[in-house]
């Protein structure tokens, strides 16, 4: 059977239908630790180490906290939205907790400069589902291919000129059977094509590059900070 509702076992609150055994399979077991497992903590990038060579965690400077402003205030939290709040559930841990994955889980155009060429269900050849920026601070190449080595990079690569556009075309096929009428079969074909030019994120690079130098050191040093 379809192991959609598994109970799983703690070592204390344990439900009348639970069993020893944590959960079924060793499919669920890796289910279970990846919607358990904790988010990245965020830290100073410039903490430090302690004696042991150990990285520091320490509060977020001065620097990246107006970063966080900088973050908002030229529209990265727009697509990377900052947090939201889990579902209820039977997972104490997991009920109405606030996570901050600095993204909308949405799908955008992103324009050809990032553009794969690869078509998914609706997602067209350049369009992406928003990466969660958590984590980025330990990362040492950035965007989907890894094409980035650091972050202005990264930043630049999400503009693209509209003077490009990209075709997204989505067909659909149903057969219909009527048996009143001989077994006769009609197929249906619908079909819809969108296009879009240049980047969603068009607006937000440029509201980047009109930032002061400080300013823009002040988003990086946010962002080190994920």
């Amino acid at each position: 059977m379809p192991e959609d509702d598994t109970k799983v076992a703690f070592q204390s609150g344990l439900n009348p239908q639970d069993v020893d055994s944590f959960v079924s399979s060793a499919i669920e077991n890796f289910a279970v630790f990846m919607r358990i497992n904790g988010a990245p903590g965020q830290c100073d990038f410039a903490g430090g180490v302690d004696v042991n060579g150990n990285a520091l965690c320490n509060p977020l400077s001065a620097s990246a906290q107006a970063g966080l402003t900088v973050f908002n205030s030229i529209g990265c939290n727009v697509c990377h939205t900052q947090s939201f709040t889990t579902q209820p559930s039977n997972v104490a841990g997991m009920s109405n907790r606030t996570f901050e994955p600095s993204s909308d889980f949405g799908l955008h155009h992103m324009g050809v400069t990032l553009a794969d060429g690869v078509t998914q269900g609706i997602a067209g050849p350049d369009q992406f589902r928003t990466a969660p920026l958590w984590g980025l601070g330990q990362r040492l190449f950035f965007l989907h291919d890894g094409r980035a080595t650091n972050l202005v990079q990264a930043i630049q690569a999400h503009s693209s000129s509209s003077n490009y556009c990209v075709i997204t075309a989505a067909t659909q096929i149903f057969t219909v059977t009527f048996p009143l009428d001989g077994n006769a079969t009609n197929g249906f074909f619908p079909a819809s094509a969108t296009t879009f030019c240049g980047s969603e994120a068009n607006a937000v690079v440029t509201n980047f590059n009109n930032q002061s130098v400080s300013n823009q050191q002040n988003l990086l040093n946010f962002l080190r900070s994920l």
